[in-house]
């Protein structure tokens, strides 16, 4: 019975490493799909939005909390002042 508590305990103290690793691969992926907007649609941005997810994904490798922040707070700056973004 102590092994299933030990276990038990152990998956406990991982979800946040794991919702971290997952936030990670899903901003990568939405960093491929902004990738391909970019060069398909032709929206006239520049290359500096896609620092939007890629400086999120670096930040929530470490810290889930503060990339998903930085990850909100670069994607209000887009929306708030575009001209900054566009090419």
């Amino acid at each position: 019975m102590s092994r299933v508590a030990n276990l038990g305990s152990g998956l406990i103290n991982q979800i946040p490493l794991l919702f971290a690793k997952i936030g990670t691969v899903l901003l990568f992926i939405l960093t491929i799909g902004m990738a391909a907007r970019y060069f398909f649609a032709l929206s006239g941005y520049s290359y500096i939005i896609l620092l939007v997810p890629i400086a999120s994904m670096a930040v929530m490798w470490k810290k889930l909390d503060e990339g998903t922040l930085l990850f909100v707070v670069l994607l209000a700056l887009l929306f708030l002042f575009p001209e900054f973004f566009l090419g």
